[in-house]
């Protein structure tokens, strides 16, 4: 681990060099930046003891960037009812993140990876619904002895119709 000590905006800056790197637009590297303030500003107010002053940024992440911290921001974020798609971006920018700080060799291994994103539970029927229903359609259509090729194609039309739609997610 380096021994150099980052504050909030140099660790912002060398993340955002690192999602230039891997190619994400601009508007993407700009959220999920603001992701990360709002992540590390929740994190410092949680872990309000006197001796987070001490500590490099660096060593702030690598003792805090971890799975219960990450399981309670989720959490958090969905109690103040933030909209899905903002709570998965963040979500989301969080795996960046872990990858980023894994890539510097802060962490062994990114603890984000293992939070998925959030659904709600209409959704969630919904996903299983379409699931069933194409099943049932596959089956019957190897009733009616249609090819195999033929059928996998059909599926796939539908499924990419489907997620074209936004009506569900996979």
């Amino acid at each position: 681990m380096g021994s150099n000590i980052y504050n909030s905006y140099n660790l912002e800056a060398i993340f955002g060099l690192f999602l230039k790197s891997t190619g994400i637009s601009r508007v993407s590297i700009k959220n999920y930046l603001s992701d990360l303030r709002k992540f590390l500003n929740w994190l410092k107010n949680l872990t309000v003891s006197g001796d987070t002053e001490t500590l490099s940024e660096e060593s702030f992440v690598i003792q805090n960037f971890n799975l219960s911290n990450l399981t309670a921001y989720k959490k958090y974020l969905i109690e103040i009812t933030t909209p899905e798609k903002s709570l998965n971006r963040s979500l989301s920018a969080l795996r960046k993140f872990g990858e980023f700080a894994r890539d510097q060799n802060w962490l062994r291994d990114n603890p984000a990876k293992k939070i998925s994103n959030f659904q709600t539970e209409a959704k969630t029927q919904a996903v299983k619904k379409e699931k069933n229903i194409l099943k049932e359609w596959e089956t019957d259509l190897e009733l009616e002895n249609i090819a195999d090729a033929t059928i996998k194609n059909y599926i796939n039309d539908v499924r990419q119709f489907i997620n074209w739609t936004g009506i569900s997610e996979d």
